[in-house]
């Protein structure tokens, strides 16, 4: 989808300063010169034609006190399989087809322990008949910011972009029943008052306890999450690094700090040797010649030993809300 200068104007603003405030709608549209409802018109074009996700929060998956990996499998046939296996799965929220040299299908998913996620992982490889697999389990995140610059055509973070807590506290059940709800927010003037009817609460409820999981960090980046493929943005790449001559957390904190990079986070393999690579970095961009340069850019400052940049081919589980 083509976006005008108002559509970009508005979702650059809901992408990198989002108010919390309990009309950011209106706030938006006070400081962009509109009106509230014509803000909220176009928010509801683009949500239905897919390129706006969601408008909310992320959803600290730690504070469900679960575990995540990244799982890797070598797929010689049976794609269709490992497809509706993905699909099927609502822990399951990334899964691409890309042009490592050894693994070509990589997926995110979430478990209550490592052991599930190890057994998904050979689950998995035994759909696509293969013993090659491999399970990168999270050892710090250092960067979560998905955000895009629509102008330039490259993925930027936001400047004063949060890390999620690696041990938020436990939510409570009615936490979660109000953070799930914030993960979405409803495109009216007073989201935080249509989540509080929904939920038989007050507005001021909804609204502090929004606050509250924030400074918790069980919630985080905040604003308008955007699908980067219905936009332009065809070209992403996982760079996989090994340090130079500090070690992996140097690595990873100079990843971080690239504007460009929309995850960055440092991995331990299972099985041992299965993956010789530990700090990894998420690129996107509108075109190669862009991803080239910001890659280049970013292999000159932090100057691994080894990297390998492994394209995505192809969204196995497009759309989902993350």
């Amino acid at each position: 989808m083509e976006l005008d200068s108002i559509d970009m104007r508005i979702l650059g603003e809901l992408q990198y300063h989002f108010p919390l405030t309990k009309t950011p709608y209106k706030d938006t549209a006070e400081k962009l010169g509109v009106h509230t409802d014509f803000l909220l018109e176009r928010l509801r074009n683009l949500a239905s034609a897919g390129v706006v996700k969601r408008v909310g929060f992320y959803l600290n998956y730690k504070a469900k006190k679960l575990k995540a990996a990244l799982i890797a499998v070598r797929v010689n046939g049976g794609i269709n399989r490992i497809i509706e296996a993905v699909r099927s799965d609502n822990y399951t929220t990334h899964a691409y087809l890309r042009d490592h040299p050894v693994y070509n299908v990589w997926i995110v998913s979430k478990r209550k322990t490592r052991e599930e996620l190890i057994e998904l992982a050979g689950r998995l490889a035994g759909e696509a008949g293969t013993d090659k697999w491999t399970v990168l389990f999270g050892v710090k995140t250092w960067k979560l910011s998905v955000k895009y610059d629509l102008e330039r055509g490259i993925s930027k973070s936001a400047w004063n972009h949060v890390v999620p807590p690696e041990n938020p506290p436990a939510l409570s059940d009615e936490e979660y029943r109000i953070a799930s709800k914030l993960r979405r927010l409803p495109l009216e003037e007073r989201p935080y008052r249509t989540i509080g009817s929904e939920l038989s609460v007050d507005e001021d409820y909804v609204y502090n306890t929004m606050i509250s999981l924030l400074e918790k960090g069980a919630l985080g980046d905040p604003g308008a999450a955007l699908d980067g493929g219905k936009i332009g943005f065809k070209e992403n790449v996982m760079l996989m690094a090994q340090p130079g001559r500090g070690g992996y957390e140097d690595l990873c904190r100079c990843l971080a700090r690239a504007e460009y990079t929309t995850h960055v986070v440092q991995r331990e393999e299972y099985p041992l040797g299965s993956c010789r690579y530990k700090c990894y970095a998420m690129v996107h961009a509108v075109d190669k010649q862009r991803l080239e340069t910001v890659i280049g850019e970013i292999v000159d400052r932090c100057r691994p030993s080894s990297w390998l940049r492994v394209k995505s081919i192809r969204d196995l589980k497009p759309g989902v809300v993350r």
